[in-house]
């Protein structure tokens, strides 16, 4: 599904303890000398305005306490960036991991993060550029998605949400805007912005319905990555079926594809059962994560490049049988002697 370069095998030795047998990894990994251009336009469809005669507009507004701009009490986009191989001309999507901080354009070389979030792993492998060229995504949601990377990328954007937790954000009302410097210790939560309902009209003012659709879409894809958490393991042990877990648990809605008997898709268990025929099976999953981490300007989380997933069906159970004979005794019982003349009831003599 991506299209990506190097391909490293990473073979699991999993001790029979956990049950995850005779399974391996293909991790599609960027190669290891090369350079990313940040900050090629926005990555998303733009909004649309109903009012404002305006045809699209990027999102535009604060949230909690920050604002994406020089002064940092101002309004700034809130927005996944294309992000460009120097080497290679592969795109994919860059997301700030460094809030107050000026990006640049310039060719930057890149890490491997090793402490990612596994909610974050799940979410920029799930909406990457790939999802991006197909599906498209929304202002909404990419202001979401930024919004949960500061969140949890908490190396460095803890501040954004410090002590706010996305998850308590469902039917989460707007905030009231506070302008200038007073918004720094506002207190809001949630995302807020210049809108016509408190006297904005410009060309970077907001509908409030944006914004309490971005305040949803937050928690509503934070519930989604903290149930598909990486990183995940096929459980292949069990004769009959796999089971597909992850960080939090069972991993359910994932397409699973065997070589006979076509595709399944896992349960609410994370469990599929294997098709007549089937010996081995292949998935999709997070993968790796690389950040670029510049000295001197705003770090950039890269699309979490997706992995493969192959299973081989465990042998099957031996069946062993046992043979019982029963040896049944029957005793009869004596015989009555035979009677004489003398001993005839009755008899005289």
């Amino acid at each position: 599904m991506r299209n990506l370069f190097a391909r490293v095998l990473v073979a699991l030795s999993v001790l029979s303890l956990v049950n995850f047998q005779q399974v391996a990894i293909t991790a599609d990994d960027l190669p290891a000398n090369d350079n990313w251009f940040g900050g090629i336009g926005p990555a998303v469809v733009p909004l649309t305005s109903t009012s404002s005669g305006e045809t699209t507009r990027a999102f535009w507004g604060c949230i909690n306490d920050y604002c994406p701009s020089a002064t940092g009490y101002e309004v700034g986009p809130i927005t996944p960036f294309f992000i460009e191989s120097s080497t290679t001309g592969e795109r994919r999507l860059g997301w700030c991991t460094q809030p107050g901080i000026v990006a640049v354009a310039d060719p930057l070389p890149y890490n491997v993060v090793t402490n990612l979030d596994g909610r974050l792993q799940y979410l920029l492998w799930k909406y990457d550029y790939d999802y991006q060229q197909a599906n498209g995504i929304s202002a909404v949601d990419g202001a979401a998605i930024q919004a949960l990377v500061w969140a949890w990328r908490t190396t460095h954007g803890s501040d954004v949400f410090d002590g706010i937790d996305p998850l308590n954000w469902n039917n989460l009302a707007v905030d009231t805007y506070v302008a200038g410097n007073g918004g720094l210790t506002a207190g809001r939560v949630g995302f807020t912005g210049e809108t016509a309902d408190n006297g904005h009209n410009g060309s970077l003012w907001m509908e409030d319905e944006d914004l309490l659709a971005a305040n949803q879409a937050t928690y509503d894809l934070a519930v989604e990555a903290t149930a598909n958490a990486g990183p995940w393991a096929l459980n292949t042990a069990n004769y009959d079926g796999v089971t597909l877990t992850g960080a939090n648990g069972a991993i359910s809605g994932v397409t699973l594809t065997f070589n006979a008997g076509g595709t399944v898709v896992t349960n609410g268990s994370g469990y599929a059962a294997w098709p007549d025929g089937a010996t081995t099976v292949t998935l999709e999953a997070p993968g790796t994560a690389y950040e670029t981490q510049p000295a001197a300007s705003q770090n950039i989380m890269i699309s979490v490049s997706g992995s493969t997933i192959n299973g081989t069906r465990a042998a099957a159970p031996t069946t062993t049988t046992t043979t019982t004979t029963t040896t049944t005794t029957t005793t009869q019982p004596p015989e009555e002697p035979a009677l004489t003349g003398d001993d005839e009831p009755g008899y005289t003599g």
